[in-house]
């Protein structure tokens, strides 16, 4: 292709299914701190945003609940040495996606990764999965002083992917959003985390809603036409 067209993948509930040990790791700083463990269906509800709202919302058991910067501390040094912990052994790949991933590399689409986790243990996922060479770029929710839905990392992908034009995937109202506020036309994927997670309810209406991964592909196994004409939105 002689002008590219940039991929942008979300990670956790688009790319991976991670929740596993995120509850593991979040019931072991709740249990230190002396709180009641979570659920995994609520903890699921809580990703999506970042570090920080995850630790707030699995304190409060409040979507939008605060806790004071000493308590937020004291959970954030037991939370993260706890999930790097788990070595991620029970987060795996989605379905299809080093398929999609290798087709894309093959075909010329750049691609980048654009999440809300940190970057430490994104990488160590992208390693574990030997992915990191399929990336442009990895955008973290520590990247930049701002995070999805604000469209930054999204336009700092697009940089270096070397591309105007792309496309976002993920599958929560935060990369739908992330994605409008970009410019970038959005494809979704069902059962993906966050409490929002509704395709009706997403701020950007997707072009295309997935239930999995490897429908971005046709029956030769090629990335469909579609992607190589992504509509350009106001």
């Amino acid at each position: 292709m002689t002008d590219p067209i940039a991929m942008l993948f979300d990670l956790d509930g688009t790319l991976i299914h991670s929740s596993g040990d995120i509850a593991a790791a979040i019931n072991r700083m709740l249990s230190t701190l002396g709180f009641i463990p979570a659920s995994l269906e609520e903890v699921e509800s809580w990703i999506g945003h970042g570090l920080d709202p995850l630790i707030h919302r699995s304190i409060t058991r409040d979507h939008d609940g605060q806790v004071d910067e000493e308590l937020l501390g004291r959970a954030l040094d037991i939370f993260r040495p706890a999930y790097l912990a788990t070595n991620f052994e029970n987060t795996v790949l989605a379905d299809g996606a080093r398929r999609v991933l290798d087709a894309l590399r093959t075909t010329g689409f750049p691609c980048a990764i654009v999440t809300n986790k940190p970057r430490t243990p994104t990488i160590g996922i992208l390693e574990k999965f030997d992915l990191m060479d399929r990336f442009q770029t990895v955008m973290c929710g520590d990247s930049l002083d701002v995070r999805k839905p604000d469209p930054a990392p999204l336009r700092h992908a697009l940089d270096a992917c070397g591309a105007t034009k792309g496309w976002m995937i993920g599958d929560s109202d935060v990369d739908s959003a992330a994605s409008g506020a970009a410019g970038l036309p959005f494809i979704g994927i069902h059962g993906g985390y966050g409490r929002d997670n509704d395709p009706a309810e997403f701020p950007c209406t997707p072009e295309l809603m997935l239930q999995s991964l490897s429908e971005l592909l046709d029956e030769n196994e090629c990335p469909l036409e579609m992607l190589s004409h992504p509509p350009g939105l106001s």
